[in-house]
């Protein structure tokens, strides 16, 4: 049973290693002479040509048949809102209502619009990007998987876990015990269980979600620094509205530190307030 199990396994990976090559095709141009060459393959612009933020969601390339999932874009420009498909731009080779994807320069893969002196300006932005998207499909996969844990925890009280209950549980155990309840303390770690559960959670996913090279996957998420700013000033939120005297203490009249790093800015150690914002961001 093992064996089969294994077997059914590498067939999987076989198979998505097969799609893979068969959906990477080499650009060809023609040379000056009109004998067609084939263009030297650049595997870090493939590959980052696939988990770049995009307007739509790529699935394959066939010869000339270009194949993805167009998303909404929506702008606010100039007083008014714009609504429509990323599709209108033709995979970013045509402009719709002013509007186009920029192919280099500073707001390169954007939405832009050229201005009178034929400068690239940029509109407040609201598209469900392919990032956004992935979130979305992320966190709704959270919540079902979650509410389905926790309904069989409730219906299955004293029991010994089962199904799928039983390969997260040593994940939450873990967060529990050697994260939150080792570094909060045993009187309030209950308290920021649920948050940290949710970071992990939706860290983890979305990094296991990013690793398949074909839809719904294959987006970089957590490498976007958009992202991870947001859940940084959640947790910088989060330290400064629970945190007690002795951690603002510490912030602005560190104990044991030398009067002369004070002096600069009076009670207030330089160190320590670069510190309160390095520390949820790296």
């Amino acid at each position: 049973m093992a064996y089969l199990k294994g077997l059914k396994a590498r067939s999987v990976m076989s198979l998505l290693f097969f799609l893979m090559i068969c959906f990477s095709n080499p650009v060809i141009s023609a040379e000056q002479e009109g004998e067609p060459e084939k263009k030297e393959f650049n595997a870090g612009k493939k590959i980052l040509s696939h988990i770049v933020d995009s307007y739509d969601w790529h699935i394959a390339d066939y010869k000339d048949l270009h194949i993805s999932i167009p998303l909404p874009v929506i702008l606010y420009d100039e007083g008014e809102w714009h609504f429509f498909m990323s599709s209108k731009f033709k995979h970013g080779y045509a402009s719709y209502k002013g509007y186009q994807i920029a192919k280099d320069g500073s707001h390169s893969g954007k939405i832009v619009r050229k201005d009178e002196d034929g400068t690239d300006v940029r509109p407040l932005d609201f598209s469900i990007t392919k990032n956004v998207f992935s979130i979305f499909l992320t966190s709704a996969f959270i919540m079902w998987l979650f509410i389905s844990i926790a309904k069989t925890y409730k219906r299955r009280k004293g029991q010994a876990p089962k199904g799928i209950q039983s390969l997260f549980e040593p994940l939450i155990i873990f967060i529990r015990d050697d994260i939150a309840r080792d570094s909060i303390g045993e009187k309030h770690y209950r308290r920021f269980l649920p948050y940290l559960l949710t970071l992990f959670f939706f860290i983890f996913l979305n990094n296991l979600i990013g690793l398949i090279p074909i839809f719904p996957g294959g987006a970089n998420v957590t490498g976007n620094l958009g992202v991870t700013g947001v859940l940084a000033g959640f947790t910088l939120m989060t330290i400064f509205i629970n945190g007690n005297k002795n951690y603002w203490k510490h912030i602005f009249n560190t104990p044991g530190m030398p009067w002369w790093l004070k002096i600069p800015i009076p009670l207030i150690p330089i160190i320590e307030i670069v510190g309160v914002f390095t520390k949820p961001l790296f």
